[in-house]
């Protein structure tokens, strides 16, 4: 991703998720993340916007996130309500590690493009507001 396509601002709403994109150098794109992210050190510093199972709606809204993040069915509500706000939301399920990365890469080809991206699970599955 260091192409700087796709979304600008990420919020990212599991721990998982914001190490991940750190680890990528994707760091400076994370404007919110969970109450619960630990590490790296310097995520702590970001907007805290969720639990694992509730999220503050208001503060990501105005955040004005690209992309909002999670990674379970769990947060299934707040997809809905991310949706509902218009905030584009990505949920990646349970899978091996190289599911993350497809299901990462597709969002980013899907962002830049402003087209749908056909997903096939498991990779992930992709709530977007109309």
């Amino acid at each position: 991703m260091s192409s700087r396509n796709g979304p600008r601002r990420v919020v990212c709403l599991t721990e998982e998720t914001t190490e991940t994109l750190y680890l990528l150098g994707e760091d400076e794109r994370i404007v919110g993340v969970s109450g619960y992210t630990r590490r790296p050190i310097e995520a702590r510093r970001k907007a805290k916007v969720s639990a694992f199972i509730s999220a503050r709606i208001d503060k990501i809204v105005d955040l004005k996130p690209g992309l909002a993040i999670g990674f379970s069915n769990l947060q299934g509500k707040i997809a809905q309500d991310l949706i509902q706000a218009g905030v584009t939301k990505q949920v990646l399920g349970r899978f091996p590690i190289g599911g993350v990365f497809i299901g990462a890469r597709r969002q980013s080809v899907q962002s830049a493009s402003r087209r749908p991206v056909a997903v096939h699970k498991p990779c992930s599955v992709i709530f977007r507001s109309r």
